[in-house]
């Protein structure tokens, strides 16, 4: 039908209609235009100065790169190309992090931040460390900045990413200097930082001591459960030590008869198995490393391969796994002979000084009985928006930094009074990380090993983070060994400040590397690492006290045992996914005795203490509050026979897990706010999970009593009540009152946020660059680690962050996934496309 015979409305309608149509098209044109702009070229000929022979880049179905160069250093330069080419962003974003300046482009919000990092001084630590290097480190660590460099100027800021390009738009604009060698130490060292925490540790310590006293103190920092697995026993440490001919000379006057390792919140499950234990008969190594849920992912999975010309010197490589963008080389993964994976070891590497100050003169501090003076350095820190820059003052002593300085931790300078007789005082913080180290040399030298003793070798030049490092080789062996600097400290453990000026508590050194705990072919054919203990009995060192409860350890060591048959890969794979709850398991017999209808009607009670007294009511209000109660108690009946019926999995589907995310959040928050702020409470709950492990068995212990009932003093079972009671009315208020209905799933999720323009509280820009949030199952202590704080309950905050099984005896079996995919580019297919997976 022509357009012209159409009614005069009718027409009008159709334009107007075809008119928004083309306008709606163009738009989107324009947009996708905009937002593929960064997008990189991957297929086709790129012709680069900066290489000595064609280097081959292969991308697979996943996006991950694989490339083959014929030397080390055009390898190196290559993988700096790809990592710019997937993470432009998030390399500039980082390295701005290890510089403090972050508010030369994302303004006065971040200004802490930048004084912080400042304060802390790495460019320069980094600087010095770079001088140091030796080759062929130092020239690997070039061609990689030189190869991403290549990649910075082959584009305008805006191809690099959208977010250089959304900030322009925004009117931030700067130039993208090229990369250096000291960007990519410097990164190691934030990674180093993200993964040490004990500095914030040793302040809630001390203030806790001082807020609930000792014994009360103990009880919070409950002792590691003797019932729970250690990454090496005594004998396994004895043993290697006598395989590897290592002289037993610990010093038996420093005995510490303590267990040693560990931290929570963030953790990680590493595994390796022997030929004995697995059913293909090769030894397997297993990595799952939990991090912080980012956006895009910490980790980039890349293929390393060196084929060197007929008759040249080069060394062949072959290798495959995980690294950091903005670091060459490989982190966690798999060369043609080894395997290897980590877990945070949360050793104590940190520690507070108290400095006396001189009263007259701020910058002078007592060393002995004498007065010396700071070293004092004024950094400017550019703020967007701002003509002039921020000037910050950063004092230091022998000991590092003056954290005391900086407005957060202004406070913490109380911590170093003793009665008033200390007079004015600063707190200093020593670390390892803050003095040059050999952690990149050590990343090269690990990607080359081929035996245990190589490894071994190469994680001697391992200075931090503190780590546990799990091994498997072609040959079937496996092994384990701590690395990292572990202060050795004579006089003290390291849990509190400690006096400046006496030399008494002066660090002299570090733990010698061959009496870090290690292990080789134990006869029980595997090891398992997953931020627990490392070892029991009388080690003769320090490394510290911070681990994670055991119970994921316990659950992967009985599920290898119990197979007879040994293990196959998919069992493995079923392994990794697990969500059985052995806390869960434990908690609930206690519950057992207590009966609904009773803990009902002590909570009644307890209600109407603080609300209207019930006899005040007549006739048809009673009758009307009669009949909730009774439907209350009905729809407790009901909800507490689906907790029952629990298998004890937490899955994303499982009732009963739901519930018991209530009924424990209430179990919390029944037992400490009364005698225990919650300031003092840890990111995570594998503390409190230890905590009221020992509790539950002391049903009369003081924490129990609630200091907000003074008339009343409350037992164990008065509390399990009340946290029965109200987490299923709790659940009901959240999940509705149908408890058959009710899954772990609707409120356990997590979502994924870009670090930058994701928390920009501008809704349509957020929603291009994060995802979810998405429903996810396990919790706090399972094998499937997906951690949530009592801040924002069961949102989980920690995840799975990459997942390997690496197969020794034929790398090309071997399996990798990532989260949440390899590009940092919205909109690209590999920018979430490993989210599902």
């Amino acid at each position: 039908m022509a357009l012209r015979t159409l009614s005069r409305p009718v027409r009008v309608l159709l334009i107007v209609a075809l008119a928004a149509g083309s306008l709606f098209l163009i738009l989107f044109l324009v947009f996708s235009w905009f937002v593929r702009r960064p997008f990189p070229k991957v297929r086709g000929k790129v012709e680069l100065d900066g290489i000595s022979a064609p280097v081959e880049i292969l991308r697979d179905k996943d996006g991950v790169p694989h490339l083959w160069a014929t030397t080390a250093n055009d390898l190196y330069y290559a993988q700096g190309w790809v990592h710019a080419q997937d993470r432009a962003w998030q390399m500039e974003f980082q390295r701005r992090i290890g510089q403090g300046r972050l508010s030369e482009i994302l303004g006065k919000k971040l200004l802490d931040t930048d004084r912080y990092l400042r304060t802390l001084g790495f460019v320069d630590v980094a600087e010095r460390e770079y001088e140091m290097m030796p080759e062929p480190y130092k020239g690997w660590l070039e061609s990689y900045a030189s190869g991403v460099s290549a990649y910075f100027e082959s584009r305008p800021p805006g191809r690099l990413g959208l977010e250089f390009a959304i900030l322009r738009l925004k009117g931030v604009k700067w130039d993208v200097e090229p990369w250096t060698p000291v960007d990519s130490i410097l990164w190691g060292k934030m990674v180093t930082m993200s993964l040490t925490g004990n500095l914030s540790h040793d302040a809630r310590r001390l203030n806790l001591l001082r807020f609930i006293g000792r014994s009360k103190r103990e009880e919070w920092y409950a002792p590691y459960r003797s019932d729970m697995p250690v990454t090496v026993t005594s004998d396994e440490l004895n043993a290697f030590r006598q395989d590897m001919g290592i002289p037993d000379d610990f010093p038996p006057e420093s005995a510490n008869d303590v267990i040693v390792g560990g931290g929570e919140g963030a953790g990680t499950n590493v595994w390796t198995l022997s030929p004995d234990v697995t059913l293909g008969g090769q030894a397997l190594l297993v990595s799952d490393m939990h991090l912080a849920v980012r956006m895009p992912s910490i980790w980039h999975e890349i293929g390393l391969h060196v084929v060197p010309e007929p008759g040249s010197s080069e060394d062949a490589l072959d290798i495959r796994g995980y690294m950091f963008t903005g670091i060459p080389g490989v982190a966690s993964g798999q060369n043609d002979r080894i395997a290897w994976g980590q877990s945070n070891l949360y050793g104590d590497v940190q520690d507070y000084f108290i400095e006396r100050i001189h009263p007259d003169d701020p910058d002078l501090y007592l060393v002995g009985d004498e007065w010396v003076r700071m070293d004092i350095v004024q950094e400017e820190i550019r703020v967007e928006g701002e003509d002039e820059p921020v000037i910050h003052q950063v004092r230091r002593t022998r000991h590092g930094p003056v954290m005391t300085d900086l407005e957060n931790y202004a406070a913490l300078g109380a911590y170093s009074y003793d009665e008033g007789d200390l007079g004015v005082s600063e707190l200093a913080m020593s670390w390892p990380a803050l003095t040059p180290g050999t952690l990149l040399e050590s990343i090269h030298r690990i990607n080359r090993a081929g035996d245990f003793e190589e490894f071994r070798e190469a994680l001697s030049y391992w200075d931090a983070p503190s780590i546990n490092f799990v091994y498997a080789d072609a040959d079937g062996n496996i092994g384990y060994q701590a690395a990292g600097r572990h202060p050795e400290r004579p006089a003290w453990q390291g849990q509190i400040p400690v006096p400046g000026w006496d030399d008494t508590y002066e660090v002299p050194g570090y733990i010698p590397f061959d009496q870090l705990p290690a292990a080789f072919n134990p006869s029980k054919g595997f090891l398992v690492s997953c931020n627990n203990a490392l070892v029991y009995g009388e080690y003769p060192y320090y490394i510290g006290k911070e681990f994670s409860n055991g119970f994921r350890a316990r659950r992967i060591s009985e599920i290898i045992e119990g197979r007879s048959q040994g293990l196959s890969i998919d069992d493995i794979t079923s392994v990794m996914m697990d969500t059985y709850s052995l806390q869960a398991d434990e908690t609930m017999r206690y519950f057992e005795s207590i009966k609904t209808e009773a803990a009902y009607q002590a909570w009644l009670i307890r209600l109407e203490s603080w609300e209207e007294d019930p006899e005040e009511l007549e006739g048809k209000e009673l009758r009307k509050k009669e009949k909730e109660e009774a439907e209350e108690l009905e729809f407790l009946v009901e909800a507490r026979h689906e907790l029952d019926e629990w298998d004890r999995y937490v899955d994303i589907e499982s009732t009963g897990a739901a519930a018991f995310g209530f009924i424990w959040k209430h179990l919390i928050v029944e037992t400490f706010p009364d005698q225990l702020p919650e300031y003092f409470w840890p990111a995570g709950t594998g503390t409190l999970e230890n905590a009221i492990y020992y509790l539950l068995q002391e049903p009369d212990n003081d924490w129990w009593d609630d200091r907000r009932t003074p008339d009343i003093r409350e037992n164990r079972d008065d509390i399990l009540g009340r946290s029965l009671i109200g987490g299923l009315l709790e659940a009901g208020e959240e999940m509705g009152d149908k408890p058959e209905k009710w899954e772990w799933g609707e409120v356990h999720q997590v979502d994924f946020r870009n670090a930058t323009l994701g928390e920009s509280g501008i809704g349509p820009i957020e929603k291009i660059f994060n995802r979810g949030p998405y429903p996810i199952r396990g919790g706090n202590s399972q094998v499937h680690k997906t951690n949530w704080s009592f801040k924002d309950p069961f949102v989980s905050t920690t995840i799975p962050s990459q997942r390997a099984i690496y197969d020794t005896s034929d790398p090309s079996m071997s399996l990798f996934i990532n989260t949440v995919g390899q590009s940092g580019h919205p909109f690209h297919r590999h920018y979430d496309d490993m989210i599902d997976p």
